[in-house]
């Protein structure tokens, strides 16, 4: 946005000839709301609106519009010069939006108002994303409310519209046929594929030579299973598979479909040791669960594994061992992992540096807590889907690193073994939408319990599956880095908490629509957004080239 401060125009109307509402309350809710937010904003009001009024105040280019009067279906009530009412239609409003190009957001607080939201971003003559509307007659304690929870939740960045709108959805007492609309401006077609799988260039993966009459679509209904060792799906599907090596020697288990669709209350769990990338042409939506987590020490695709050895084998950020005077560390990946904490006569676990690209390329998955019960490193996935990809509202995508291990029998006294770190997401579209969960975060450390796995909320792992056992937290939200593991009262040392692993986003525009869940946060340094390498539409093929003319014959 152009300046510090998100601006906002209050347009307020009572005209004489209407009951006249109480605006005044309603703004200083509304400014309490923003103030208590931190949001920097700066406000400006037509008192008593009319026309002239409304089209001289919309030339200070606002971010937002907010109306505050009676509306109709199909129209809002202003003032005339003799305080009046005046209708104004979707024609009129469009034409005076027109001229403000920063604006983005309208919320029509008046009644009947939907109609009109969904028109003003229908119209292709506005920038505006986004338009709220009351589909009913609606209580002026109603409207009050739901303004003051959705600026309370826009803070000052306008493009948290949409989730501020949810926000408010669920913390009103509203029916389901009182709540607003808010219609949203439909976004850019993706660019024309031309020949070929996809309109653009995938990372890691090669979509050339692929036969797309073998395509079918790949639906997942209760739970499947998808093996990255072996290929095998657990659903017919008509799919094309390849097994595709990267430089780094960590291959990738590539599954070529038409379109991925997980079903409500379904779950694709991948297995293997492979990471795994699925190719949709048109596109992937995952209202169900697509998990690459992992249990304990086992097998993790595109990810690390304790082996126990010394030096072990559990990936370039895996955790240093355990022994009879310090627990393990955590796995490091795009987060650090704890470092296992020592007795008195100890020293510390170690814990390596954190590796991989924001890119995620190479793809590769999350290291391996220390120790030869040391939690697993979460795997590694990337889904590309040619037109669209969702994770809808109930859906859950997670890579997520396995608990630490408790071991008591080797040592006199417990020593915790070190959480896996998350693992890594990579999602490629021109629209990707995120209503649900993305998450890759760490395992807990281990001591007189296993450490909880990773999950996919925004919150720390747990140490422990009852939660109180002193191993170290592993990474959530924005807490990317695993907690080291604590000394406890009875001598006994906690595993140090995994590491947030790496997602990564990479769409047409570089902006996700993103309503749920992304952990680790997108304000951290491991998850980033990306732009597709689109690519050019096929050239027309030149014309043939007239042929010329056959010479006249020589006169006889």
């Amino acid at each position: 946005m152009p300046g510090p401060k998100l601006r906002i125009l209050f347009i307020t109307a009572e005209p004489e000839d209407q009951i006249r509402p109480n605006n005044t309350l309603e703004l200083q809710v509304i400014q309490e709301a923003l103030k208590a937010s931190g949001a920097a904003f700066e406000a400006q009001y037509v008192f008593r609106g009319t026309r002239k009024r409304v089209v001289r105040e919309l030339k200070s280019d606002p971010h937002i519009v907010h109306f505050l009067c009676h509306g109709e279906t199909g129209g809002l009530f202003l003032e005339d010069d003799d305080a009046g009412s005046n209708l104004i239609d979707a024609d009129w409003l469009i034409d005076v939006f027109a001229g403000s190009p920063s604006l983005r957001v309208v919320f029509l607080n008046a009644c009947n108002s939907a109609a009109l939201a969904r028109a003003i971003v229908a119209s292709e003559r506005t920038r505006i994303a986004a338009a709220i509307g009351w589909n009913a007659l609606i209580r002026e304690d109603t409207v009050r409310k739901f303004a003051e929870i959705w600026y309370g939740a826009l803070h000052d960045d306008i493009t948290t519209a949409a989730a501020a709108f949810v926000t408010a959805q669920q913390s009103s007492i509203l029916s389901v046929a009182e709540l607003p609309l808010l219609a949203e401006r439909p976004p850019p077609p993706p660019p024309p594929p031309g020949p070929g799988l996809l309109p653009f260039t995938p990372s890691n993966v090669p979509v050339a030579d692929i036969d797309l009459a073998s395509l079918g679509d790949l639906v997942i209904n209760g739970r499947q299973t998808l093996d990255t060792t072996t290929g095998r799906l657990s659903v017919d599907a008509p799919h094309v598979f390849r097994l595709v090596e990267q430089d780094i020697g960590m291959p990738l288990a590539v599954y070529y479909v038409r379109n991925l669709i997980v079903r409500l209350s379904a779950k694709l769990a991948i297995s293997g040791t492979n990471a795994c990338v699925i190719v949709a042409q048109q596109e992937i939506l995952i209202h169900g669960g697509l998990f690459a987590d992992v249990k304990t020490s086992g097998d993790s695709p595109g990810g690390f594994r304790s082996d126990g050895e010394d030096p072990p084998l559990n990936g370039p950020g895996g955790g240093g061992l355990p022994s009879e005077q310090n627990s393990g560390a955590g796995g490091s990946f795009g987060g650090s992992g704890g470092s296992g904490t020592a007795r008195a006569a100890g020293t510390p676990a170690a814990t390596k540096p954190t590796y991989g690209t924001p890119e995620l390329v190479p793809l590769l998955g999350g290291s391996a807590g220390g120790g030869g019960f040391g939690g697993s490193g979460g795997g590694a996935i990337q889904l590309v889907a040619g037109q669209r990809l969702l994770v809808g509202s109930y859906g859950s995508l997670s890579c997520a690193g396995a608990g630490g291990g408790a071991r008591a029998s080797k040592y006199a006294v417990h020593t915790g073994h070190g959480g896996g770190s998350g693992g890594a997401i990579l999602l490629e579209a021109p629209l990707v939408e995120i209503a649900g969960k993305v998450a890759a975060n760490g395992g807990g450390g281990g001591d007189e319990d296993r450490g909880a796995d990773g999950t996919s909320s925004a919150d720390p792992t747990p140490s422990g599956h009852r939660g109180d056992e002193p191993g170290g937290r592993g990474s959530g939200g924005l807490t990317i880095h695993g907690e080291d593991g604590p000394l406890s009262a009875d001598d006994s040392v906690g595993g140090g908490g995994g590491g947030a692993g790496r997602i990564r986003i990479n769409t047409r525009n570089g902006a996700p629509v993103v309503t749920g869940i992304i952990s680790p946060d997108l304000d951290t340094a491991c998850t980033t957004l990306g732009k597709l390498n689109l690519r050019e539409p096929e050239p027309e093929p030149a014309p043939s080239p007239e042929p010329a003319p056959s010479p006249e014959p020589a006169p006889v």
